[in-house]
């Protein structure tokens, strides 16, 4: 299959499930209900669903496995950015092409549907941990709760929020924004899998640490280059809300060479495992996004 098909494969099986798993929510508030599958189903491209189960194929672990850590760490994902798009926060309008969450049902509905899905989140892994009471199913929740948490994306938001118009030229600060709020949950996708198989998972963190700060140096460039119709959000927020950023602190051209230069080192990094082709043009996936 070419790089496109199994994207598209690795997408739809996650989706398939996704919807089985939230067509057994009957017993829910209705008005809730429909917030979290409105910004759940919002028409993502699932970006670290796939990455999960493509290193699931590398290394053998079957999908019935890892999906509903997929799935778990899709919740978190989507929760974080329905409360991003909230006027406390990045006060965003439209999120994948059409109005955030907090413009269709309101702030206080919006804020329960990120709590729900938050929380819907660490019952999935829960359920995985009773029904596979093991080392390693115990493991994986715990990557992706410290992942996620205070030591990880949210650590990663607050810096980013506290860091806005203060004009602060501090590239250890950029890291760990870029560590924390981007890359931490790329970790997860990526090393939850090897956890799953019993393989070394230091060689999938160090990538997903690169391939994280590859994708936010990239939405940094987007914020800049791209447009509202093919991201499907506004653009020159980072500018406007005087956001530490890549761009703002290095420039544009810098922040392409850098974007470059991680694709190598990802690519590097790969050379220590097999049959990681998907990944390698994942890597490049990125990378096009800017060229």
């Amino acid at each position: 299959m070419s790089f496109n098909e199994k994207f598209n494969y690795y997408r739809e099986t996650f989706e398939a499930f996704a919807e089985e798993y939230f067509s057994k929510t009957d017993e829910w508030d209705l008005t809730l209900t429909e917030a979290v599958k409105y910004s759940f189903f919002a028409g993502g491209k699932r970006i670290r669903p796939v990455l999960m189960l493509s290193v699931s194929d590398l290394l053998g672990v079957s999908f019935g496995k890892v999906l509903p850590f997929a799935l778990a760490l899709e919740c978190i994902h989507t929760y974080s950015l329905i409360h991003d798009d909230l006027p406390a926060m990045d006060n965003d309008d439209y999120r994948r092409g059409r109005l955030t969450s907090h413009k269709v049902f309101g702030e206080a509905e919006a804020i329960l549907a990120g709590d729900a899905l938050l929380n819907l989140a660490f019952s999935i892994l829960a359920d995985e941990c009773v029904k596979n009471p093991f080392d390693k199913t115990a493991r994986a929740m715990q990557i992706i709760a410290d992942n996620a948490g205070i030591s990880g994306m949210i650590k990663g938001q607050s810096l980013d929020i506290s860091s806005e118009k203060k004009n602060i030229a501090d590239e250890k600060i950029l890291y760990e924004i870029e560590e924390n709020k981007t890359a931490k949950m790329i970790i997860s996708a990526v090393t939850v899998p090897a956890i799953l198989a019993g393989k070394d998972e230091d060689i999938f963190k160090s990538f997903g640490l690169k391939l994280g700060i590859q994708f936010q140096i990239v939405d940094d460039i987007l914020d800049v280059t791209g447009n509202k119709a093919s991201l499907g959000k506004s653009t020159g927020k980072d500018e406007q809300s005087g956001k530490l950023t890549y761009v703002s602190l290095f420039g544009l051209d810098r922040a392409k060479e850098r974007a470059e230069e991680i694709r190598s080192e990802c690519k590097k990094i790969l050379k220590k495992t097999d049959n990681c082709d998907f990944l390698k043009d994942f890597v490049d996936y990125l990378s096009s996004r800017v060229n």
